[in-house]
């Protein structure tokens, strides 16, 4: 008799994942240090705006006492980044100022009572 064969598709068998929004995905390994304090730190501010003061910061300072022949290149390569960085933010902004006012739009014409009540909640928190 011929053995039947075992076929598994993805998601039919022993699938074992953890699904947590809260997880960085892993980029601190477990036994790294206390991942309760890692949490709590990144929930005041995330690995990205630590980074973005730091090299604040840097690029100051280097501005400040000047650019050595040897460090040229790296500091030139930390600006780069920072420029990319701050255009990426700048394009997300617009992308989603227009996304809003698309979903405002088609609100206004699916419900215009609801867009109003929208608008005035936003009006009274400035």
């Amino acid at each position: 008799m011929i053995p039947c064969s075992q076929i598994n598709f993805p998601w039919s068998g022993d699938v074992v994942q953890s699904i947590d929004p809260d997880v960085f995905f892993g980029a601190i390994p477990a036994e790294a240090g206390d991942g309760r304090m890692e949490k709590a730190i990144v929930s005041k501010a995330s690995y990205g705006r630590q980074l973005g003061l730091i090299t604040e910061v840097l690029i100051s300072l280097v501005e400040e006492v000047g650019k050595k022949t040897q460090s040229k290149d790296a500091f030139k390569d930390l600006k780069g980044v920072q420029e990319d960085t701050e255009k990426i933010k700048k394009e997300m902004r617009v992308a989603t100022r227009t996304a809003a006012r698309r979903l405002l739009e088609r609100l206004s014409q699916s419900d215009p009572d609801a867009l109003d009540q929208i608008l005035k909640e936003f009006s009274a928190r400035s």
